[in-house]
């Protein structure tokens, strides 16, 4: 496990390529914070993660928004570590 006590923020995690690279992050051992604008295709993201043992938690946001990045980079670093 390559990533085995690193933590992920993946952007764009309820897309296709978003969520492909949160799922391989994931596998490789990172704890992910899974980070896009649809909250629905966060949680399937997420879902999908902790169905296959690993740990992640799901946030919604803009990335165009720094305001709201910078929020969800705080809150996976006091929840992820």
């Amino acid at each position: 496990m390559k990533l085995l006590n690193k933590v992920a923020f993946i952007t764009g995690a309820g897309g296709f390529l978003g969520r492909d690279n949160a799922i391989r992050f994931a596998k490789e051992g990172a704890k992910v914070a899974v980070f896009d604008i649809n909250s629905e295709a966060v949680d399937e993201t997420v879902r999908i993660i902790k169905e296959n043992g690993g740990e992640a938690i799901g946030l919604v946001g803009d990335i165009t928004d720094s305001s709201q990045v910078d929020d969800a980079v705080n809150t996976a670093a006091k929840i992820l570590g």
